[in-house]
């Protein structure tokens, strides 16, 4: 029996009765469904029908892999205790997202041409130095365990993990890939390994532990720490009042004497270690030099080497110092020690073969880790592919330049620069600055927002220019396009302030708004299910991605594409492939205004030997004349296709 099998019998079990409400677009099968007039939108269920007809849903498929190749994905960024969060009782209580839920919505984004689900960190986390209701999914208490809210209360006695399983098993009936984002830089300052490693952790005074900053230079802006800079780092005043707060780390028998304590009285052993000892792990911070983001209370670092960089070594005094962290111990790639901890290295490097083995997990992100060590992130990926050769790589590596380093590393895909272009670029520079950071060794994600951003139409400007930038992407070559979940219902809450973002971006909905000043990545949120428009944004964003499948033998080869035709100032992105006597071409308003498009001036020249084109789609356009002119509305876009070969 298959998990998906085992998953199935559990819910034909589940006692009938409860009043069980789901948004009504959940209910995509019309399972037999009554309606509360105080509560529109929502239909009642019985949650033992509803979820056994999605299942055999699924069921019909067979397994199978998904046949788009990288550069033509389109992958879906879930989070999924906040994707399929809901308050499913009378009483409105606000449950957690579960992975059964998320397999019932699983036929929905295959609909919408979803063939990658990529999973941020779905481990069992921390709740100490918590920084909202829920711990942060990348504040990893146990990297090998799951959330146990991830489990549905409705199948008690299936786990999270025989879900997790189910989940898979799930995506790969519907031809989809799963990638699950992994985090091994850092971890939950009372992770698991603490128990049996202290030493494997860096550790201070637990006085200093909320208010630590990382050491900055004065006047010197924010800064990717470097060779150039470190020495002046390591000089600055603010490095000495930053190491005195750190310490040794416990003796052996007094950290036993601790932990058996802690086991005793039912507590964590970071809270007795405090109580006993007056000190904690290491307060989280970033590895550039004057980052404007607040300390990273709920994580810490590990430690990859037992001694320090090279730049400390050369610019602290000869004394034996505690062992300590700065922002070059960090970037650890860049600033590597000498004597590594290879036990760690090991378990890390066994974790992700672990999740392909037990689950056929098909791909990974791994967190930062183009910063982790060169000779660990080389093990990590030879491990993978000694396991599963065609496990699919995505680095988080933001610089194109640096796009053939993550490809000698083994990885297919990077996440580039073009999710921050929309908020950071004149918009009349932006076709520039998009064909600078598609033109990458390996391809990029293609994204209006991402997890850690603001929501896509307070990243472009509106949500008009929001829904051009996705139609634009849609369209270029060279990319992975990214679909953040909510970002189809129109959501503009943020589920994090990570990116392009400060404190005050989390306030954008209205005052009364439940969901007014709440982060997905720390409260319990609940996405907006119930907007009148979603049937009508999920079909817009339907078809812009069938007409990237459609048209995939053109967008996914660069080498037909025209890359000089689209860096050019403006708000038109004019977009031009040509091959085998063929071409294809797309005009894209990005502006507020309705503009003149003149076909023969725009191409300048590449319309040479083409005798007319079709309008094979088109949104806000109105062709006047012969084949050679049209009116392109504000937002709008038209594609053109050569009737026949070229002269």
């Amino acid at each position: 029996m298959t998990p998906l099998e085992t998953i199935q019998r559990a819910v034909d079990k589940i006692q009938q009765g409860e009043e069980y409400y789901i948004p009504a677009w959940w209910n995509y099968l019309s399972t037999s469904c009554r309606k509360d007039e105080n509560r529109p939108g929502e239909v009642i269920v019985d949650p033992r029908r509803h979820y056994s007809d999605c299942l055999k849903k699924i069921l019909q498929y067979p397994k199978r892999q998904a046949e788009v190749s990288v550069e033509g994905s389109v992958m879906y960024s879930m989070m999924p205790r906040a994707f399929t969060a809901w308050n499913h009782t009378s009483d409105g209580e606000l449950e957690s997202g579960t992975l059964l839920k998320c397999i019932a919505l699983l036929p929905r984004l295959k609909q919408m041409g979803v063939d990658l689900v990529y999973l941020l960190p779905i481990f069992l986390s921390s709740h100490a130095f918590g920084k909202g209701e829920l711990p942060s999914p990348y504040c990893i208490q146990d990297i090998l365990s799951l959330d146990p809210e991830l489990g549905d209360r409705l199948i008690p006695q299936i786990t999270p993990e025989e879900q997790f399983a189910a989940f898979v098993e799930a995506c790969h009936r519907l031809g989809m890939r799963v990638a699950l984002d992994f985090v091994f830089r850092t971890a939950a300052r009372d992770n698991v390994m603490i128990r049996e490693h202290p030493d494997w952790f860096y550790w201070i005074k637990a006085d200093d532990r909320d208010e630590l900053q990382a050491p900055g230079i004065p006047g010197a802006g924010h800064q990717v720490v470097s060779a150039d800079n470190v020495d002046a780092l390591y000089q600055s005043p603010d490095m000495a009042k930053f190491i005195e707060c750190f310490v040794e780390p416990p003796e052996e028998q007094q950290w036993r004497r601790i932990v058996e304590e802690a086991d005793q009285q039912g507590k964590g052993v970071l809270d007795v270690c405090i109580d006993r000892l007056g000190i904690c792990t290491l307060t989280g911070f970033a590895d550039t030099i004057n980052d404007p983001q607040p300390p990273w209370t709920d994580i810490t670092y590990l430690k990859f080497y037992f001694d320090p960089s090279p730049a400390a070594q050369r610019n602290l005094p000869a004394q034996e110092l505690p062992p300590f962290l700065a922002q070059d111990g960090v970037k650890c790639s860049v600033f590597e020690g000498g004597n590594p901890n290879r036990q760690l290295w090991d378990t890390i490097a066994g974790v992700i073969p672990h999740y392909i083995t037990r689950y056929g997990l098909d791909g990974a992100r791994i967190d930062m880790g183009h910063a982790l060590p060169a000779p660990l992130y080389r093990e990590i990926v030879r491990r993978i592919k000694a396991c599963k050769p065609d496990f699919l790589l995505w680095s988080e590596e933001f610089s194109p330049e640096n796009a053939p380093r993550a490809a000698q590393d083994g990885n297919h895909f990077i996440t580039g620069d073009l999710w921050e272009i929309w908020k950071n670029t004149p918009s009349n520079r932006v076709n520039h600055r998009v064909a600078k950071g598609l033109q990458s060794v390996l391809p990029v994600t293609a994204a209006v927002e991402m997890a850690d951003t603001p929501r896509a139409p307070l990243m472009a400007g509106g949500e008009g220019q929001a829904k051009a930038i996705f139609r634009m992407l849609s369209l270029l070559p060279n990319n992975v396009l990214l679909i953040n979940n909510g970002q189809e219902l129109g959501e503009i809450q943020p589920m994090n302030l990570g990116l392009c973002n400060d404190e005050t971006g989390r306030f954008v909905l209205p005052p009364d708004h439940p969901m007014y000043g709440k982060l997905a990545f720390f409260d319990r949120v609940r996405f907006d299910w119930l907007n009148p428009g979603i049937e009508e944004r999920v079909r817009w964003m339907t078809e812009i991605i069938d007409l990237r499948r459609r048209y995939g033998s053109w967008i996914q080869d660069k080498d037909a594409f025209d890359w000089d035709t689209l860096d050019r100032d403006g708000e038109l992105t004019v977009l031009y492939y040509q091959k085998e006597g063929k071409a294809l071409a797309a005009v894209v308003n990005r502006g507020a205004e309705t503009r003149q498009v003149d076909f023969s001036k725009i191409f300048d020249g590449s319309l040479k030997g083409i005798r007319s084109f079709e309008v094979i789609a088109s949104d806000g356009f109105s062709l006047e004349g012969q084949d050679k002119s049209g009116e392109l509305q504000k937002f709008g876009f038209v594609l053109l296709e050569s009737k026949e070969e070229m002269r």
